[in-house]
């Protein structure tokens, strides 16, 4: 399992989240790099690590990759770690993401 510190509120403005390839799109291959590092079979950066720690828990791995497909198809409009922190007015799209 890789670990880092979690992304604060204050990179959320200048962090991609989601683009783990920085190609300046969010699909399923950047989830794959997510589960790549998650199993070890590659590593990345710093930034990029922060890029894929989509939910800001200082560890990548399949809710990483999952937010990330969400994301790519729409399901999801934000990650939690470029929220800063959860919705407090509608938290029924973190509750579904478990």
């Amino acid at each position: 399992m890789i670990c880092m510190q979690p992304a604060t509120t204050s990179l959320a403005a200048t962090v991609n989240f989601g683009d783990g390839d920085n190609n300046g799109k969010i699909n399923a291959a950047d989830a794959l790099i997510v589960l790549k590092v998650a199993v070890g079979k590659q590593t990345v950066t710093n930034e990029i690590f922060t890029q894929l720690d989509v939910d800001a828990s200082g560890i990548l791995n399949a809710n990483d990759a999952l937010n990330i497909l969400k994301y790519a198809v729409q399901k999801l409009t934000r990650f939690p770690a470029d929220q800063g922190t959860f919705l407090v007015e509608d938290d029924t799209q973190w509750l579904s993401m478990s």
